[in-house]
């Protein structure tokens, strides 16, 4: 099921809480079954709403932002589709084959245990989550990417079984297509002068072109005015690195005001249209809850 984790929570546990309520309802005259309609119904209709909401305010946050391109996108909350890429290539050889991923580990879930309910065990299962800044590119610029804190949806999703652990294998792999819903900010790259003169002027006293331009005397030996000419020229000659070297660090992370955070390797069409599903199913589930706790208010004294 690609969805993002609470997308996937609500559905599991508003899932769960109409079957109890079914189970209620099909066994209504026997002892107790008031208590399972009145909390199955409840927690059905709380988290039918819920779902609603995540998935339709998904949706809408989606269809709110026009798609940008990263070289012209504004500063703020932008909506960019590009490629995923590795920060470094000294990164490849720490983590070969994914740029995002997240395990989740979970015991005892039978084989025939599918859709919902499996999703709502795994919601409280063990999970590790590698969360390591990682490239965006749109071919004409390219950005850091700060996952912590995003909804993030894998197209590649592995699952696997050892004994009664299940494992579930979300990543995101360099080159895969990616959708960034997020906060876009720039950081001007400054470099230290001083630093860079230093090691400009260090350079010119070992070369021995650099010795004969500024050694004007010849003896061998640096004066002062020699000396103070040749840091006044490695300062400029600093400065005018620093001018053609500067320029911006893209960084998308999550919005300072709280939207919506979302990465996905999805297309964006048919992950707009699966949140309006989720968004219909929300709804559904949410009005079969409530009219289960109208339906029980009404007639579940009798089954004290």
């Amino acid at each position: 099921m690609h969805a993002s984790e609470p997308i996937r929570r609500y559905t599991s546990l508003a899932a769960v809480g109409a079957v109890v309520a079914f189970l209620g309802w099909r066994n209504a005259a026997g002892q107790g079954t008031s208590w399972l309609i009145a909390g199955g119904s409840i927690a059905c209709a709380v988290f039918g709403v819920l779902l609603w909401r995540r998935a339709l305010g998904l949706r809408n946050a989606m269809a709110g932002i026009p798609t940008a391109r990263l070289a012209s996108a504004p500063q703020g909350y932008v909506e960019l589709n590009g490629r995923a890429r590795r920060l470094t290539e000294e990164f490849s050889t720490v983590r070969p084959h994914f740029l995002w991923q997240r395990v989740t580990r979970s015991k005892g879930t039978p084989p025939w245990v599918l859709g919902p309910l499996a999703g709502l065990l795994h919601a409280s299962a063990n999970r590790e989550v590698t969360e390591v800044p990682f490239c965006f590119s749109d071919g004409d610029a390219s950005a850091v990417i700060l996952p912590e804190g995003a909804e993030v949806i894998c197209k590649s999703r592995q699952v696997g079984r050892d004994g009664d652990v299940r494992t579930l294998t979300e990543s995101i792999h360099s080159g895969e297509a990616l959708y960034v819903l997020g906060y876009l900010s720039s950081i001007d790259q400054v470099p230290n002068l001083n630093e860079e003169a230093e090691r400009i002027a260090a350079d010119l006293r070992i070369d021995p072109e650099g010795r004969k331009r500024f050694d004007t005397d010849g003896d061998g030996r640096w004066s002062v005015p020699e000396l103070l000419k040749l840091h006044e020229t490695a300062k400029k000659m600093a400065s005018e690195r620093a001018w053609e070297a500067s320029g911006q660090t893209h960084v998308i992370s999550k919005p300072p005001d709280g939207r919506r955070y979302l990465i996905s390797t999805l297309p964006i069409g048919p992950m707009a249209a699966r949140f309006l599903g989720y968004a219909w199913l929300g709804f559904a589930l949410g009005a079969a809850g409530a009219a289960s706790a109208v339906a029980w208010f009404a007639t579940g004294r009798e089954f004290f």
